[in-house]
């Protein structure tokens, strides 16, 4: 998924700052579709008006949440487009979410997933590992974007 937030990536500061967005971003997300936040990450922040593209990883077997990660997206996508949402209304950051588009294959938009998962954000370039590789939360590659 890619949104678009009114946000510049000046106004983010440091490597720290991105990081603490991010974060941010992916509580929000959580707490609007009710989920849990190992399901999402952020894989880079971007642009003069920040653009975050975000991975949403399928189910894990042992996950009470068993909706996919397309399910997740839709509503992710409807709310964002409901300024009286969960997502819009209460988010610290997606209150100022302005477009989401997705979903997307990692390919289309420049990712080959997978991960290495060390916890950091690429704030520009769009570079992953081979897709099937499993994370250190145990998921492996083909989430949604």
């Amino acid at each position: 998924v890619r949104m678009v937030i009114d946000f510049r990536l000046s106004d983010l500061g440091s490597e720290q700052g991105i990081k603490e967005f991010s974060n941010d971003l992916v509580i929000d997300i959580a707490e609007a579709l009710f989920m849990i936040t190992h399901r999402l990450k952020v894989f880079s922040i971007s642009g003069e008006r920040v653009v975050a593209t975000i991975v949403v990883y399928p189910p894990h077997p042992d996950d009470k949440d068993q909706r996919s990660a397309d399910t997740l997206i839709q509503e992710l996508t409807f709310q964002s487009q409901d300024p009286e949402s969960a997502l819009v209304e209460d988010g610290h950051v997606t209150s100022r979410v302005l477009q989401v588009d997705g979903p997307f294959r990692p390919a289309e938009i420049g990712l080959v997933s997978g991960d290495d998962d060390d916890g950091s954000v690429d704030s520009g370039s769009n570079s992953k590992d081979d897709d099937s590789e499993e994370d250190d939360d145990g998921h492996t590659g083909g989430g949604g974007t």
